[in-house]
């Protein structure tokens, strides 16, 4: 196994190689650490597992947060097709694998018919130019740098996890971050049940979908937040979102402007506040 840590720069540097699956690493007190592990032998080395960060405080006393990535979907754009109309399937935008150039706009002509008239007008699967200068982030499969970025600023120190490989907590934690970006299967895991502060955002994760088209929320005390709806070389984009129907201990924490409909919602009881968009897609104002 090959240990790499990101230093300055962007660039990853090996900081440890051995036959064993753990290792001791000194790390700098106060600073987001980012890891990832490639397994190797005399063939070479594999492809980097996903990113992973690690913070921790001079504070002995200071809570720690789990983030916990269950974003590991890939996949191009869906396609419909008959005999009179085929193309991208309008708002289905892919999930690239990291960051990915070849995405240039909007598809706008569906008609098999169409022909060829010139550069500008090239027919059937002609599309806009808008993002032709742009890289189209998809899973980049560091969303835990992200989240530590932002609790190293509340003073947490955090861990992370790849929820696939973690099969229970052994550890008390003061709230776990479940992220879910643009998944479309269900979470099959438990942190459900940890009795921990759980905070979950995703997608797909209300039952009624296409909840929002602005790209804006309101919360429950007049706070304005946006989301990136487009492709855009920044951050994860979020072309369907998805709302709640609240249970009868569900607080309705903030709505989705354009339609009203409740974008976040906490059980008051179980202390489980989900979120019908990624946080990974939220603007900074």
């Amino acid at each position: 196994m090959s240990g790499e840590g990101l230093r300055e720069k962007g660039t990853w540097h090996e900081i440890w190689r051995g036959k064993k699956t753990n290792a001791r690493i000194a790390m700098e007190h106060g600073k987001v650490h980012e890891l990832r592990v490639r397994a190797v032998n005399k063939g070479g080395r594999s492809f980097p597992s996903e990113v992973y960060a690690i913070v921790i405080q001079d504070n002995d006393s200071a809570p720690v947060a789990l983030v916990v990535n269950d974003f590991h979907t890939v996949r191009g754009p869906r396609w419909f097709s008959d005999s009179t109309y085929a193309g991208i399937v309008p708002g289905s935008d892919a999930i690239p694998d990291g960051i990915d150039y070849s995405y240039i706009g909007t598809v706008n002509d569906f008609r098999r018919s169409s022909q060829w008239l010139s550069d500008e007008q090239c027919g059937w699967g002609n599309c806009y130019r808008d993002h032709a200068t742009e890289g189209f982030v998809g899973n980049t499969h560091d969303f835990p740098t992200r989240y530590a970025c932002r609790l190293i600023e509340h003073g947490y120190s955090v861990v992370s996890a790849d929820s696939r490989a973690l099969d229970s907590l052994q550890s008390h934690y003061d709230h776990i971050y479940l992220i879910r970006g643009r998944e479309e299967t269900p979470y099959q895991g438990n942190l459900l049940r940890q009795g921990v502060p759980l905070t979950i955002s995703g997608s797909h994760e209300g039952s009624i979908p296409q909840a929002c088209h602005s790209g804006v929320i309101i919360t429950r005390d007049g706070q304005t937040l946006h989301y990136a709806t487009q492709p855009n070389g920044e951050r994860l984009h979020a072309p369907a979102v998805s709302a709640f129907r609240p249970n009868s201990n569900e607080e309705v924490v903030a709505r989705y402007r354009d339609t009203g409909l409740p974008a976040c919602v906490r059980d008051t009881v179980t202390q489980v506040t989900r979120w019908g968009v990624p946080l990974e897609a939220m603007i900074d104002d």
